[in-house]
């Protein structure tokens, strides 16, 4: 959605840009270190980083505080929280409103692979996926053949299926029974835990901690609070939009 102006940034225009809104060099430094920006970032490595930015300051950290105020209004109850890290089925890579692709299941799908081999069937165990192969090792650990395979539903490295139809089907499932059991007034997980949606089609409960491991939480308290809301939405929509067009070619 916003990749595109947001790859149009240089290094020492994101720089500049962050310093005027910030309107304070040691916060406005403080918050490009955190995402490791500077004007000697590499070209090919800044779009990456400036979307990590951009994520974080207009979603990830403000759904963050807006959870932790809900719970502070409500007594520390009746507030839910869910990490989606799985892959969409089309692009192999989690992305914005992936979870909607999952939750309504109303959208074209490409051909996912097949997950009915024997040697690459997933067998559950508690909440945790696992594959096993009663093959002799042959240096593929049961990953398949050596031999590359192209397409957006394989990791070239691995020839393994990002999304088949099984773990497209268990993510599903999962993502429906819990809207479905809120919506009926019910609790969709123990509210001391998070719930966890991905990646690889892993679905389960799972400690609040777990938002240490999978989100910048340190970041957020070092580099975005400071700021607070206002500022950092500001930076995260003007980096959104890119560069101004007038001067794009010296950005």
């Amino acid at each position: 959605m916003w990749s595109l102006p947001a790859s149009l940034w240089t290094a020492s225009g994101v720089v500049r840009r962050v310093r005027a809104i910030c309107q304070s060099l040691s916060k406005a430094n403080a918050l490009l270190r955190a995402y490791e920006i500077n004007s000697y970032t590499p070209a090919d490595e800044l779009p990456e980083r400036v979307l990590e930015l951009i994520n974080d300051a207009r979603f990830a950290w403000p759904t963050d505080c807006i959870a932790a105020n809900l719970k502070r209004e409500r007594g520390g109850r009746s507030v839910w929280r869910y990490v989606f890290d799985q892959e969409g089925p089309a692009r192999g890579v989690p992305h914005h409103a992936v979870d909607l692709i999952y939750l309504f299941d109303n959208v074209p799908l490409p051909t996912l692979p097949s997950a009915s081999s024997e040697s690459s069937m997933p067998t559950e165990s508690g909440d945790c996926c696992f594959y096993s192969s009663d093959e002799e090792d042959d240096g593929h650990s049961g990953f398949g053949s050596s031999e590359a395979r192209s397409g957006s539903d394989f990791i070239d490295d691995w020839a393994m299926p990002v999304v088949d139809d099984w773990t497209y089907a268990r993510v599903r499932n999962a993502v429906q029974e819990r809207w479905i059991s809120f919506a009926n007034g019910e609790a969709p997980w123990q509210e001391d835990k998070v719930y966890v949606f991905g990646p690889e089609g892993e679905v389960g409960e799972r400690s609040m901690s777990i938002f240490q491991g999978r989100r910048r939480t340190a970041t957020w308290k070092e580099a975005l609070e400071p700021l607070g809301m206002h500022l950092v939405q500001k930076v995260g929509t003007e980096l959104c939009n890119g560069p101004p067009l007038s001067s794009r070619a010296r950005f």
